[in-house]
C-alpha cells in the first residue's frame, strides 16, 4: 500500500482490483482519529474518465518488450 497525504492506493492483482482510499471530508468523518480535510467529495464524469483512461493505459499489454 502506498500513502500520500492521507490518500492511499493498493492493488489486488488476483482480484483485478485497485483500491483508492481518500481522507475524510467534513461530512464523511467515520472516526475521531483521522482529522477531516478540506477536499472535494465527488469527481466529475470527465475526471473519472481521465483516471480510468490513465489506468487502462498503464495496464494495456505492450508485447514482449513490456
Amino acid at each position: 500500500m502506498i500513502y500520500v497525504d492521507g490518500y492511499s492506493i493498493e492493488q489486488y492483482p488476483l482480484q483485478n482490483r485497485i483500491v483508492l482510499t481518500l481522507p475524510p471530508a467534513a461530512h464523511t468523518v467515520q472516526d475521531t482519529h483521522t482529522m477531516p480535510q478540506n477536499r472535494r467529495v465527488e469527481l466529475t464524469r470527465n475526471e473519472l474518465t481521465a483516471i480510468l483512461v490513465a489506468v487502462k493505459g498503464m495496464y494495456e499489454w505492450r508485447g514482449e518488450d513490456g
